[in-house]
């Protein structure tokens, strides 16, 4: 049994070996800073860790070692500000690298522009980028390079080994999909997306409010108590005729952030899809959306 267990195992990795040699080979290079002080330059070097490690959550890449790809950079006097000359691109295509994944940290005030572009190296040319004004807090710096990253690989689409840049966002998610926050899709229109988070308990209206407001899916800090129309919207895309209650929504009720004068708010009741007013102080179920 244990040599049948080994054997199996090793007919497994060679498989998944064997897999992950048909990606494409990716690296992550350092990212210019502007103005070039200590903590631009070190948050440049933060940004460029939070890319990698996305990318490699993300599966679709041999990520090349960050040692390796800056000691060919190094040995081959490779200057990332001409990364794409034809000298450049001949270099690495030896290396057997396919793409190259780059950008700037542009220090505006506290904040930070930040780019991203990716270098297919077989053609010399640079086929997608995105950028976004984020904050220059820790968290802040933290939680918006993801939220860049999750879409700046969402908007990039495979076609015969080739990554182009998705049209109009390219559909990137469907109805019922899962979310860069873990969340379910329950809008997909024209490139804005809407998910839903997981059952946050139960409680108060004032307190369901606060508890949506503070959940951190994805490490996204933009999410909120869903609005009178947002919840039937949720039913009408996850619940409604579905014969698989996908997001576990159940036959409960759940509190919106709409209200129905001083004392009373607005809950969806799941069962049928009605809406109905109570008293704040009753206890409903609570889940978060995001809109991204």
């Amino acid at each position: 049994m244990k040599k049948l267990i080994f054997g199996l195992f090793a007919v497994l990795t060679v498989f998944a070996n064997a897999q992950n040699t048909e990606l494409p080979r990716l690296a992550v290079v350092e990212f210019t800073a502007n103005p070039a002080d200590t903590k631009t330059n070190q948050d440049a070097l933060t940004v460029r860790s939070l890319v990698e490690s996305n990318v490699i959550a993300a599966g679709k890449y041999q990520v090349v070692t960050r040692s390796d790809i800056d000691k060919l950079l190094s040995n081959q006097q490779i200057q990332l500000s001409s990364i794409s000359s034809a000298e450049n691109i001949r270099k690495l295509q030896l290396q057997n690298i396919n793409y190259i994944i780059t950008g700037e940290v542009n220090a505006l005030g506290s904040d930070y522009a930040v780019s991203l572009k990716i270098l297919d190296v077989g053609t010399g040319q640079f086929t997608h980028s995105a950028n976004d004004f984020i904050g220059g807090g820790s968290r802040e710096l933290y939680t918006g390079v993801n939220k860049l990253v999750t879409n700046f690989m969402a908007g990039m689409s495979s076609q015969g080994g080739q990554v182009t840049q998705r049209e109009n966002g390219g559909g990137l998610y469907r109805i019922g999909d899962k979310g860069p926050g873990g969340g379910w899709i329950f809008y997909s229109e024209d490139g804005v997306y809407m998910e839903l988070s997981p059952r946050l308990g139960e409680s108060n209206w004032s307190e369901a409010g606060r508890v949506a407001a503070n959940y951190r899916g994805g490490n996204f800090t933009d999410w909120h108590l869903p609005t009178q129309d947002e919840l039937s919207l949720v039913y009408e895309k996850l619940k409604k005729g579905r014969r698989i209650d996908i997001a576990g929504m159940g036959d409960n009720l759940y509190w919106s952030s709409s209200e129905y004068g001083n004392n009373d708010a607005w809950f969806q009741r799941f069962s049928d899809g009605d809406r109905d007013a109570a008293n704040k102080n009753r206890a409903y179920g609570v889940r978060a959306v995001r809109v991204f």
